[in-house]
């Protein structure tokens, strides 16, 4: 009987410890949508109050690196060809690097795999396949590189440029 007991005893204190592992994902969880959420509300918020392009993709801009924590960024607007890109707002970009995006080819960059698949991209920067580009990001510090496609009602307009200096774990 006292084996049977320590062992419910036991079996106890493990599922204890999952339960408070589980509220603790949970509210991780919970913080996290939270934030994002507030993010897109601002967003929002800002597009509603402004048909000024430069200024809505800016304040998008600034409140998406703000809530991700991201060292650079830039937002850019897709030409009318849909093969390049025109650096519309930036903030943090190195000037050399900032010089490069003011009308480049999309297929250089993250952009041309988030446009295509209508979905935001992650990749290493030691990826990048343009070796100008590559050594530009490099140059910077800069180790993630991060593409947001632009849509509006099911149009590309151009994509959102993030970028870290640092992995994130």
């Amino acid at each position: 009987a006292g084996d049977e007991l320590a062992y419910l005893a036991r079996q106890f204190n493990t599922m204890s410890v999952q339960l408070q592992e589980s509220y603790a994902t949970l509210e991780r969880r919970v913080a996290d949508r939270t934030r994002d959420l507030e993010t897109l509300n601002a967003i929002v918020t800002m597009v509603s109050g402004s048909l000024d392009l430069e200024e809505i993709l800016g304040a998008a801009l600034s409140k998406t690196m703000q809530s991700l924590s991201i060292d650079v960024g830039a937002a850019c607007r897709l030409g009318e060809s849909g093969r390049m890109l025109r650096l519309v707002v930036q903030e943090g970009l190195p000037p050399r690097l900032a010089e490069y995006m003011r009308c480049y080819a999309v297929e250089v960059s993250i952009a041309e795999q988030a446009l295509k698949g209508g979905m935001p991209v992650v990749r290493q920067v030691s990826e990048y396949q343009d070796s100008e580009f590559r050594a530009l990001l490099e140059e910077a510090g800069l180790q993630v590189a991060i593409g947001v496609p632009l849509l509006a009602k099911g149009r590309m307009l151009g994509s959102l440029h993030l970028a870290m200096r640092r992995q994130r774990k």
